[in-house]
């Protein structure tokens, strides 16, 4: 078991985070397999983010959207056990990519 640290756009990670979305297609550059977690962080116009506090008690700036620009330490983290590797591609000559199966592992 590895962990592998990858970022998602906001939109994706609140996806993710909220269970909503337990696979994803990607391009195999890590060479995934089952068991192995990765560790998403939260990303936005080219910095980490985390969740602005005031989200929570309803006082959100519209600009930032409930989000705060952050060092990568202080990123909202969630992490994720890969459950499935499903190989497409390479066989047709293609790239290597993936749809991986997984669920969230807060845990380990």
């Amino acid at each position: 078991m590895r962990v592998i640290e990858k970022t998602a756009d906001v939109r994706v990670f609140e996806d993710v985070e909220s269970g909503i979305m337990p696979f994803k297609a990607c391009f195999n550059d890590c060479n995934y397999e089952v068991g192995d977690i990765i560790e998403l962080k939260a990303y936005k116009a080219d910095c980490y983010v985390r969740k602005d506090l005031n989200a929570y008690i309803g006082e959100v700036n519209p600009l930032n959207g409930g989000w705060l620009y952050c060092k990568k330490s202080k990123a909202e983290t969630v992490r994720l056990k890969i459950l499935k590797v499903i190989h497409y591609g390479k066989e047709q000559g293609d790239e290597d990519y993936v749809i991986l199966e997984f669920e969230i592992n807060n845990s380990d």
